[in-house]
């Protein structure tokens, strides 16, 4: 069967169809569903979790060592036995024993002029290595938040200016530290630098051994300070230039530093030979004399970066009419200010300005014009910057540098040139996708004005060349090297998706002819992007509405049809005619009324372009004189009726001027005025879609997948549409989109995108052509041209719509199961488990609860608000209060009354703890202890935490029950499968134990394809989750059109589990051995 492949591509969707070329109709269609590769509630990667995780693991990790090798060391030394420092740091002997009881603060100033004990000089020393402040690998580092480096500034000339004699000594004396030593959350007041708190510590040690301690020797001091400073090395250069990856064409060399001048060059030469602006409806390349004038300006910029298209405009002296490509011009702003907000990152020249800048200030401008005439040494140097990271290995790698290259440089040059650099902390990163190799033999090319493409093809290169044998499955990106392309995970899921759902088609139906694909807006953008793309959403959504709304308040009754675009074009042109200037009445845009219609100002036939800035409100008799021309070819005749077209021009003008607001864009004022016209790049622009992500989908399948009769030479393999010409299609086929029913829409794009085939979109060309000249007497329409007659807009057949309804209508949405067993074992949160294994029977109705710390002070309405309860107690306040603490309940009871129980008013002021006769004392409540149900948890740190994700359930039988196991990630690492059944409404440890005698049926991860079948229904969808209270399901019905909560299995209900392919076919399991651990782990 010779057929063509539809794919309508999502962040988290795919829509394919199969459609038989010969016979014109769609052979089978399908919905494939998975989750985007982010966190669905801030859009972030799912690494940055792991990544944090990981890293403060590996602090606590490397923190633990060197307390322990500390503590070792007091032992060692004398200072303290096993007992004693075992003591020092037991919460209950602090308690009970007044000596132990000291502020360290204090301490730190006190052993400045007086002897401590050995215990008190152990708890400095260990606190002072706990919290050894801030320290760089860099001398000057400017990757440091800006607030962090300003604080450490301010507090270390603080130590200066007033004379401190240590860190411990201002802490304790300044009033800036009285009511914070430590960092908050989210604050950086108390930013101190090692070298103060290493200072610090020796200072003491050695004041401790003047005052007598003899235990504190000098070898002592010097192994404590090493200790203290003890941190691993970052990796080394040879092992970051281990990970960077190949060139694309130079395999045997590694891709270049993007801080490399040569890499910033080309980076620019292929912007700026890209940009092209438009007047007179000409396009106009920048010429090669044009592209390095606007290349030395940016180079030589002062300090007023270059890198706005509003700059370039100046530096060629442009006219007001031109317009560039790159730039959105928006109807509500000037064109200037538009240019100024499209910035083009590519003519920063980041790196070359930041080494420009320091060797200038520090050096002088003659050194830095010499280096700056060695673009090799200056490449060198960037690679030093690039793959080093302490001061010690740059110094040495930029010491290297001089000695590969030739160049005229004194040893003294070179060594200033060295140290501008360390002063100054510069640091590269990233690295582009060509080697320095490639980019010697492409940049000659791009000076002369050769697009990036062209100067390939000129140095030898083909960059769109297929990078494998075409093979009759699709290979990974992965495995062909392309995965370095693409560094989005959404993206690359995405494309790891419709890999699968490609070859289970192949596997069944062969080869295909072709493939048609359409990418979702949204696919290969930022959150940031797809935030203002769904912002841009809702904002046309909102007037849509007050255009309705109008609508219907003049009318008395909703628009029909084509009566809403009508409404909104006439309020755009004010009422007037497009083309003749004349008063539209509003009665006369109704549905019926012949007396006005909408145009396309390109006719679509030759633009393929029906979004509404290619449309327009004029009179029936002006648009049938127009027929199939341009408003220039029609009014101004070609040029023989200037004086009508320059009318034509000032009410345009006029329009924009005045009608921004209305929505009379910039495109739309560009259209109308277009003067030469040319077809088929206007049709190719329209119809294909020209992003990145979407040429690298393009590339990815028809250079690696073979395909059907591959002798058709001229044939495009793959074709990527546009969503605006997909949906002119599917609304004239009248298939309407409704993604808010159900899931199967993504299946009916497919069904389009398909069967938009070479003919099909001829024969729409030919229809729209024949449509502006009008209908004949019976209702037909002929293309004058080739004297085609249409009756309808063209189909592949004259059921098509009704088949594509009932093909879709058969669909089964597969879902991508979620069997991963990565993740939180559980939540950060660590509580008290005091009153877990010994409940209260007053609180939590007698169940067992833990306790955390609250903020007493509400600040957002996401905060913990204290209140009161009908009877006038403090809703979950912790019993502690009442038994041990009464005096602080009954002020926080009184606070609450006076304030009628409102929290945010009623500690808006400070509360201060009152000592035993009730006076205040200088003690402030900053933190309340509160409850929280705990029926479950794993035990932390002596405390417990809520569990981590849920990853499956396992499903036993018993006597005609069934009996649901809950399985977390924690038992994963318990290495024991969890035996206890939920028992509805129970704690976790009077639940159903699971032994020999119990059968087991199968394991449920979220995904999984169930059937429920009980007395009264049964049920058919994806297991979704479960409630842990009650034993009850949830599923999904496939489509998503409903999700069902609820679900009670335990008696009198049989369970079934289904497996679904990517393609939606069905299979029962019939039988499964329970997993267990072994083969769940992920690999280390």
């Amino acid at each position: 069967m010779r057929y063509v492949l539809g794919l309508d591509l999502g962040i988290a969707s795919i829509g394919w169809a199969i459609y038989d070329i010969d016979k014109s109709t769609i052979e089978k269609c399908g919905v494939h569903l998975f989750d985007a590769a982010e966190n669905p509630k801030t859009k972030e990667s799912l690494a940055t979790p792991r990544r944090l995780a990981r890293g403060q693991r590996r602090r606590i990790r490397r923190r633990a060592y060197r307390m322990a090798k500390i503590k070792e060391s007091l032992i060692q030394s004398g200072i303290l036995t096993q007992d004693e420092l075992a003591k020092l740091f037991n919460s209950s002997e602090k308690t009970s024993s007044k000596t132990s009881r000291y502020d360290v603060y204090e301490l730190r100033y006190q052993a400045l002029d007086h002897q401590l004990s050995n215990a008190q000089l152990a708890q400095i020393l260990i606190h002072l290595a706990k919290h050894r402040g801030f320290k760089s690998n860099r001398k000057n580092d400017k990757s440091v938040d800006g607030k962090i480096n300003n604080q450490l500034k301010e507090n270390h000339q603080l130590l200066i200016d007033k004379s401190y004699r240590s860190i411990g000594e201002m802490l304790y004396r300044d009033d800036s530290f009285a009511s914070n030593r430590r960092n908050r959350f989210g604050e950086y007041r108390v930013m101190l630098q090692r070298s103060d708190i290493e200072a610090e510590a020796k200072l003491i040690l050695e004041k401790q051994q003047q005052l007598g301690n003899s235990l504190i020797s000098n070898e002592f001091i010097e192994n404590y300070l090493k200790m203290f400073n003890w941190q691993r090395d970052f990796a080394k250069a040879e092992e970051i230039q281990k990970m960077v990856g190949v060139c694309q064409f130079e395999k045997a060399e590694k891709r270049a530093p993007k801080a490399c001048f040569s890499s910033e060059k080309f980076i620019a030469l292929s912007k700026l030979n890209n940009i092209y602006y438009a007047l007179d409806s000409i396009e106009h390349r920048l010429s090669q004399s044009e592209i390095k004038h606007i290349y030395d300006l940016a180079i030589a910029r002062k300090t007023k970066p270059f890198k706005t298209f509003a700059d370039i405009r100046k530096s060629l002296n442009l006219p007001d009419e031109a317009r560039f490509n790159f730039v959105k011009y928006n109807s509500n702003d000037d064109f200037l200010e538009c240019e100024k907000k499209e910035k083009i990152k590519e003519l920063e020249f980041k790196a070359y300005h930041e080494l420009k800048t320091s060797i200038s200030n520090h050096i002088g401008d003659v050194t830095w014009s010499n280096l700056n005439s060695n673009a090799a040494l200056m490449d060198e140097i960037a690679i030093s910057l690039t793959y080093n990271k302490t001061d010690e290995t740059i110094h040495k790698a930029l010491a290297e540098s001089f000695t590969k290259h030739p160049h005229n440089f004194q040893i003294e040059e070179q060594t200033l040139i060295i140290s501008a650099l360390l002063d100054d902390g510069i640091s590269f990163d990233k690295n582009i996708s060509l080697s320095l190799i490639a980019l010697n033999k492409i940049i000659p090319f791009l000076e002369l004005g050769q697009r990036y493409d062209e100067a390939c093809a000129s140095a030898g290169y083909n960059h769109s060349a297929q990078q494998s044998q075409r093979s009759i499955k699709l290979p990974t990106i992965q495995a062909l090297g392309l995965d370095q392309e693409l560094t989005n995970p959404v993206v690359i899921r995405a494309i790891s998706q419709v890999r699968k759902v490609i070859n289970a088609i192949i596997a069944i139906y062969g080869s295909p002819y072709q493939i048609n694909t359409e990418l979702a807006r949204d696919i290969g953008k930022t959150a940031q992007q797809r935030n203002e793309i769904s912002k841009f959403q809702k904002e046309n959504k909102t007037n849509n509405e007050k255009m309705v709304a109008q609508f219907t308040e003049y009318f008395k009754r909703a628009p029909a049809k084509d009566e809403l675009t009508k409404y909104k074009l006439w309020k755009q042109q004010n009422g007037h005619c497009i083309y003749s200037g004349e008063s539209i009445n509003l009665d006369e845009i109704r549905h019926g009324v012949n007396l006005a219609q909408i145009d396309h100002i390109i006719p679509f036939s030759r633009s393929f372009d029906d979004s509404l800035s290619n449309k327009v409100l004029c009179l029936t008799a002006e648009n049938q004189r127009k027929g199939n021309q341009t408003p220039y070819e029609y009014i101004a005749a070609n040029g023989n009726n200037e004086q009508k077209w320059h009318n034509f021009v000032e009410r345009c003008e006029n329009l924009l001027k005045h009608g921004k607001q209305a929505g009379f864009s910039y495109k739309k004022y560009q259209l109308l005025l277009t003067k030469k016209f040319d077809q088929d790049k206007f049709i190719e622009r329209n119809l294909n879609d020209t992003r990145y992500i979407s040429s690298f989908c393009k590339n990815y399948l028809e250079h690696n997948l073979h395909f059907a009769e591959l002798g058709d030479k001229n044939k495009r393999r793959v074709r990527v549409l546009t969503g605006q010409a997909t949906a002119f299609i599917r609304s004239h086929w009248g298939l309407a989109k409704s993604r808010e029913e159900n899931d199967l829409h993504h299946a009916q794009d497919a069904c389009v995108i398909a069967a938009v085939t070479t003919s099909i979109q001829q024969k729409i060309t030919a229809f729209m052509q024949a449509k502006s000249y009008g209908k004949n007497q019976d209702a037909t329409y002929t293309d004058p041209e080739s004297g085609e007659v249409f009756d309808r807009f063209p189909m592949p057949n004259i059921n098509f719509r009704t088949e594509i309804l009932l093909k879709v209508n058969q669909v089964f949405v597969s879902r991508m199961p979620k069997r991963s067993v990565t993740g939180q074992v559980h939540l950060d949160t660590i509580r008290s488990k005091k009153y877990v294994d010994n409940p209260v029977a007053e609180y939590n109705n007698g169940k067992p609860f833990s306790t955390i710390n609250k903020s007493l002070y509400p600040k957002t309405k996401n905060d913990y608000y204290l209140k009161l309860d009908k009877n006038g107690d403090i809703v979950d306040l912790c019993p502690t209060y009442k038994q041990h603490n009464p005096n602080i309940y009954k002020l926080l009871k009184e606070r609450l009354e006076k304030y009628d129980n409102d929290a945010k008013k009623a500690f808006a002021e400070p509360l201060f703890a009152p000592r035993k006769d009730g006076t205040p004392s200088e003690n402030q409540i900053k933190t309340v202890k509160v409850i929280q149900a705990q029926n479950t948890g794993v035990e932390v740190n002596q405390g417990i935490a809520d569990n981590g994700g849920m990853i499956r359930i396992d499903i036993f039988t018993k006597g005609g029950k069934n009996y649901i196991v809950p399985v977390y990630l924690s038992d994963v690492i318990k290495d024991k499968l969890p035996d206890r059944a939920i028992l509805q409404s129970k704690p976790e440890k009077e639940w159903t134990i699971i032994d020999e005698t119990y059968t087991f049926c199968f394991g449920l991860y979220p995904n999984d394809l169930i059937k429920i079948i009980t007395k009264k229904e049964t049920y058919f969808g994806y297991y979704r989750g479960t409630d842990r209270a009650t034993g009850a399901l949830i599923i999904l019905i496939h489509d998503g059109s409903k999700e069902i909560r609820g679900i009670g299995v335990k008696v009198h209900t049989a369970l079934e589990k289904y497996q679904v392919d990517v393609l939606g076919n069905i299979s029962k399991i019939d039988a499964e051995a329970r997993l267990d651990f072994s083969q769940m782990k992920p690999q280390k």
